[in-house]
């Protein structure tokens, strides 16, 4: 039974590491997002206390999404950009497919490869 267990989350390795990096980078997107709308100098602010990761979690983090760039680093440069502008940035297919001058269905099939790719690639490593 234990082996059975330490095989089945040794395959979900890559997996939760590219979660992992992907929630990250969403989270800083929105952070970022947020700040730009909430920006104010406001002293009651800098009372509440930081409820983010903490040094562990974020050097965890890290690590994991430096793995993950290096994996998105070796794709072919369609499957990359249409990967980072759907995970990353959130635009459609359609914007996608306008943004390179392709099909949705070309869009969709650099998104797959892209996931396929990643996931082999981290599963080997």
């Amino acid at each position: 039974m234990h082996a059975y267990t330490r095989r089945t989350q040794a395959r979900d390795l890559p997996a939760l590491t590219f979660s992992i990096a992907r929630r990250i980078a969403v989270d800083q997107r929105r952070r970022q997002a947020w700040r730009a709308r909430h920006e104010t100098v406001d002293p009651f602010l800098d009372a509440v206390p930081y409820e983010g990761p903490g040094p562990d979690e974020a050097v965890i983090a890290e690590e994991a999404w430096r793995h993950v760039q290096k994996r998105l680093d070796e794709l072919s440069v369609d499957c990359r950009t249409a990967f980072v502008l759907s995970s990353f940035h959130g635009l459609t297919y359609a914007e996608i497919a306008h943004r390179l001058g392709v099909s949705e269905r070309m869009v969709a099939k650099h998104i797959a490869r892209a996931l396929r790719d990643c996931r082999a690639r981290l599963g080997s490593s």
